[in-house]
């Protein structure tokens, strides 16, 4: 007795290229595209995600830019620094919010007090 495996038949992968490369009438709108081996869909993958770490560093003012980092002595920051320096920044053009919302709050409060008009 054989045992069929579970799951989903496979498809030659030799017939399903012939196929998905010579379209005919009957194919001819329904033509399949060839998977990526999964070590090309690994590389596009890490690529992407490095092009935005990038991106982050280059957006954070804390963190030495590329062009600088050379002619100053920098090394290039890790991963793991990006996101911390990253993180650190965020919170502190939050805590800087905070406060103008404060003193806003603040100033508001003083030109009622006044008798003046605030206009929104």
């Amino acid at each position: 007795m054989i045992r069929q495996k579970r799951g989903r038949p496979r498809l030659d992968r030799a017939l399903s290229t012939a196929i998905s490369n010579s379209p005919t009438k009957s194919n001819k709108h329904h033509v399949r595209s060839v998977r990526l081996p999964h070590s090309q869909v690994e590389r596009k993958y890490r690529e992407g995600l490095n092009s935005e770490l990038e991106r982050l560093r280059r957006a954070v003012p804390t963190l030495p830019q590329s062009d600088e980092g050379a002619s100053m002595g920098h090394i290039k920051p890790s991963k793991a620094m990006v996101l911390s320096f990253a993180i650190d920044y965020i919170h502190e053009i939050e805590r800087e919010r905070d406060g103008l919302r404060e003193e806003k709050t603040r100033l508001e409060r003083s030109v009622w007090t006044k008798g003046g008009k605030v206009d929104k």
